[in-house]
């Protein structure tokens, strides 16, 4: 899916682009995924079981949301605070060892 959005976002800078049956298909395999990883760590015996079968129920309890990364304004805003925050910390570490 990450393929087809990149290759829609390349050709036009939007997401209209995309063809309705390899996205279709996409989904499907998707959600395919999502409910065997659900299946396979069903059995929850103890503590690391119960973390992975909670870490695969995660990307159906998100199913139809559109991520951020291909939503460009919130892309930008989280780049600069990206950058906002290394310059923080270059800036801290760099004030720690001049003392």
């Amino acid at each position: 899916m990450k393929h087809t959005a990149d290759a829609a976002l390349a050709a036009d800078g939007t997401l209209t682009s995309i063809d309705a049956g390899r996205l279709a298909e996409a989904r499907h395999r998707f959600r395919s995924a999502v409910l065997i990883g659900e299946k396979e760590t069903a059995a929850r015996a103890g503590p690391l079981m119960r973390k992975h079968h909670a870490l695969a129920r995660r990307p159906r309890q998100r199913e139809g949301r559109l991520p951020a990364v291909h939503h460009r304004p919130a892309r930008a805003i989280r780049q600069q605070r990206q950058r906002y925050a290394i310059c923080r910390g270059v800036s801290s570490l760099q004030a720690t060892r001049r003392k």
